[in-house]
C-alpha cells in the first residue's frame, strides 16, 4: 500500500488538475468534458485499466486520503475537491475553476 500513496501523491504533486477515473463511470466522463469545455489542462489515472488488485489498491489509499473510494477523485494544485458534483457545483457553473487553474 505504501507504494501505491507514494505513487498518487507523486500523480498528484506533479500536475495541477488530476483526476482519477474510471473509463466507464458516466460521472468520471462528465468532469473530463467539463475541464475540457473550460479550457483547463487537466490529467487522469485511469484506475479501471489496472490489475484489479492495484484498482482496489488505488481505491482504498483514495478512501483513506480523501473520505471516498468512487470516481472520480478531482484534485486541484494537490488539494482533493470532491468528486464531479463537487467539480460542477463550486468550481465550473460559476467560472472558479478558470481562476483556479492558471
Amino acid at each position: 500500500m505504501t507504494d501505491t500513496r507514494a505513487n498518487i501523491e507523486e500523480l498528484i504533486r506533479s500536475h495541477e488538475v488530476f483526476l482519477f477515473v474510471k473509463t466507464h463511470c458516466p460521472h468520471s466522463r462528465a468532469a473530463r468534458e467539463a475541464l475540457t469545455q473550460a479550457g483547463v489542462e487537466f490529467h487522469v489515472k485511469e484506475i479501471d485499466l489496472l490489475p484489479e488488485s492495484e484498482m482496489l489498491a488505488f481505491q482504498e489509499v483514495l478512501q483513506e486520503m480523501t473520505g471516498a473510494r468512487t470516481v472520480p477523485r478531482v484534485f486541484i494544485q494537490g488539494k482533493c475537491i470532491g468528486g464531479n458534483s463537487d467539480l460542477q457545483q463550486n468550481y465550473v457553473q460559476n467560472g472558479k475553476i478558470k481562476e483556479l487553474c492558471r
